[in-house]
């Protein structure tokens, strides 16, 4: 490997052993409550409705994720995604409560509905009830909407007209709800995600999308004579990050992990960068992909594709036997990819295929290095406790109309175990790098479970008869134990699913906090800056390291509290997105499976119901009224509904009959009850 004048960074890593897990709560009462708890003191956030009517505030905080709960009656005058100011107090039934004195911002002014037209007037009836159920146009502010089309409305949150509903105006016509393509479109507009690039972000992308020129690449390392590669799904044209296996004289792996350097194209407050920010992250729905940077640097100059050079930011990491990262090297670099590999074809080729291990003969060895060096770290991940639940994924097929024909589990190959363990390698190193450094950044925290959680967890868990250590104070390892102790049991999946949802929501913050679940006291995202902005604001301040060393972190304070606030918020609108049209294909394919009988498992349980999961991830419900016998009663500390005679459960397995499909949502009936 040549190494040139570039300016690289050697650090001295603590091994795996002398690292410090994160740590259970201390108290029994909620984690959460214990700063905010500390004085009166105002605090702003962002509200959440729930759909019975209470709510909770996400309080804005630069240090971890809190939440508060509203009641009801709080809610009367506020809207879901209002800005607000509140004082907290301690909740009976554990964590904290919020008591709204001051509305700060209203929400977004813009939610998408079906338009109705009477004799004077139009109604736009809301698709998201959390916002509200309707919405007044007066005449002449239709903007040239139909009888049942879906449309943008704009809602005057000051005016309101008959039956106290609030006034608005057609911002914008979808088009006939029934017609092809507008119900996903009418999820992109009601999260307010973004099809096309404004105008003069486009030209200003094609203006930075060159090739290097020679200085840049004479000041960066070397890399183009490794054996460097991309391993990536069958369908993906965006290619962020790249690998590289050597050993050195020691007999310790050097593993490389080059990610391609966005941060050089996407430059501080330039159009591409406010853009980035605004948009947060890349959205993969089944169609189509909204992406966070145009094409020309997401597919192109930007990716790391096969046979052409390509700036990055790299880490070289020596691991030993044991997977201890002893030490790193970061590094502006400059590569040459030497194959464009899939998932798929490295797993067969690891499995034995031997068309496959012809054809990827140069690398092969290299893949084989890769795949006893990952299973060298995912043994050390899972011996400092970290919690694996293993989640199948939705693979949703299309045909060339778009129409679902297919929906069944994504498999989880040994390739995507390789490319993970090196991925998670790199992030944690970096984030113990810029720890160390005491940097700002935008970092992945993930916080011990709410200790209220925990301990509705323990009452579950109490009434299947197992057991689980330290439930005053669990650790990331308690909770790996509690999973491998029911590993095969008829209880499995009930215990798996109550201990998911115990867990607390990973968040971007601008200060580390470990994350729980991968049981890392330092955790940040690196690996992915032409889908997320938060890797791409880690490459900025790691790159202004590199070159100008600590005096510019100052700087950085206020920008990275704003990317970690932004990028969390847009995070959670993708994943709500990718979400209901998940839901809305799924449902599209059961609408010809009326009658169909499937096997399934309940995934969840409420008063009016329980949800059963089938095989394929299809989800639906099935109604507590359609249940026979006697009333049935809910649990919520069990989590059942029972009569007494019969009790349904989270993870029983059950035979149910698709009844109806409607409003992009399944309803089941139970076979033989």
């Amino acid at each position: 490997m040549k190494h040139n004048k570039s300016k690289t960074n050697f650090r001295k890593t603590t091994g795996a052993s002398k690292r410090r897990a994160p740590k259970g709560n201390t108290k029994k009462s909620s984690s959460r409550a214990s700063s905010a708890l500390s004085n009166s003191t105002p605090v702003s956030g962002i509200i959440e409705r729930h759909t019975r009517g209470f709510g909770f505030l996400i309080i804005e905080s630069s240090t971890k994720r809190e939440d508060a709960y509203i009641p009801k009656e709080e809610m009367q005058k506020f809207v879901h995604g209002d800005r607000v100011e509140a004082v907290l107090s301690p909740r009976a039934r554990g964590g904290l409560e919020a008591k709204i004195i001051k509305l700060l911002h209203r929400r977004n002014d813009k939610a998408v509905g079906t338009y109705y037209t009477e004799k004077s007037f139009g109604i736009v009836y809301l698709d998201d009830l959390l916002i509200g159920k309707e919405i007044f146009i007066p005449k002449g502010q239709e903007s040239g909407a139909k009888h049942l089309d879906k449309v943008v409305v704009k809602i005057d949150w000051n005016k309101t007209n008959r039956g106290n509903t609030q006034n608005g105006q057609i911002d914008e016509v979808l088009g006939e709800q029934t017609a092809k393509g507008i119900q996903i479109l009418s999820i992109i507009r009601s999260h307010h995600l973004y099809e096309e690039f404004p105008t003069h972000v486009a030209a200003y992308a094609k203006k930075v999308a060159k090739p290097a020129n020679n200085q840049e690449k004479v000041r960066r390392v070397d890399f183009t004579n490794d054996l460097v590669f991309t391993i990536d799904g069958d369908d993906s044209k965006d290619f962020d990050d790249a690998v590289s296996l050597t050993k050195n004289e020691n007999g310790n792996f050097i593993l490389s992990v080059h990610i391609a350097d966005v941060s050089h194209y996407v430059t501080e407050n330039s159009p591409l960068d406010d853009e980035a920010l605004k948009r947060g992250t890349s959205v993969y729905f089944c169609d189509r992909v909204l992406p966070m940077l145009p094409v020309e640097l997401s597919n192109d100059i930007c990716s790391l594709n096969e046979g052409v050079e390509r700036l990055t930011l790299s880490i070289q990491m020596e691991i030993d036997n044991n997977g201890a990262i002893l030490n790193h090297k970061i590094s502006e670099g400059i590569i040459k990819s030497a194959a464009r590999l899939t998932y798929s074809k490295v797993s067969a080729a690891l499995e034995g295929n031997k068309e496959w291990q012809k054809n990827y003969q140069k690398v092969f060895p290299a893949l084989q290095q890769l795949e006893i060096l990952s299973r060298i770290l995912f043994e050390k991940r899972k011996n400092r406790g970290n919690i694996d639940f293993d989640l199948p994924e939705s693979q949703i097929i299309l045909d060339e109309k778009g129409k679902t024909v297919d929906v069944k589990r994504r498999p989880r190959l040994i390739a995507h175990r390789i490319i993970e363990e090196c991925m998670l390698a790199a992030n944690e190193s970096i984030a113990e790098f810029l720890d160390q450094l005491q940097a700002p950044g935008v970092f992945r925290v993930h916080d011990n479970p709410p200790q209220e959680k925990v301990e509705a967890l323990g009452e579950f868990l109490q009434a299947l008869a197992v057991p689980f250590e330290n439930i005053e104070s669990p650790a990331p390892r308690d909770f790996a134990a509690l999973l491998e102790s029911v590993k095969g049991a008829p209880t499995e999946l009930a215990v798996s699913r109550m201990a998911l949802r115990t867990m607390a929501k990973a968040n971007y913050l601008p200060k580390n906090g470990g994350h729980f679940g991968l049981a890392s006291p330092y955790y940040c995202h690196f690996t992915s800056p032409i889908r997320r902005y938060p890797d791409l604001a880690i490459h900025r301040i790691i790159k202004d390291y590199l070159l100008n060393g600590k005096k510019n972190f100052k700087r950085f304070k206020d920008w990275t509290i704003e990317a970690a606030k932004v990028s969390s918020e847009r995070e959670r609108a993708a994943e709500k997105a990718e979400r209901e049209v998940d839901e809305l294909k799924k449902a599209e394919y059961m609408e010809d499976k009326i009658g169909e009988v499937y096997t399934g498992v309940i995934s969840g349980v409420s008063d009016f119901g329980f949800f059963v999961e089938l095989e394929n991830t299809v989800e639906g419900l099935v109604r507590a009224g359609s249940l026979k016998g006697d009333r049935y009663n809910f649990n919520d500390k069990q989590m059942l509904l029972t009569n007494g005679a019969v009790t349904y459960r989270i993870g029983d397995k059950i035979e149910v009959k698709v009844k109806a499909v409607s409003n992009n949502k399944v309803e089941f009936e139970l076979v033989n009850a």
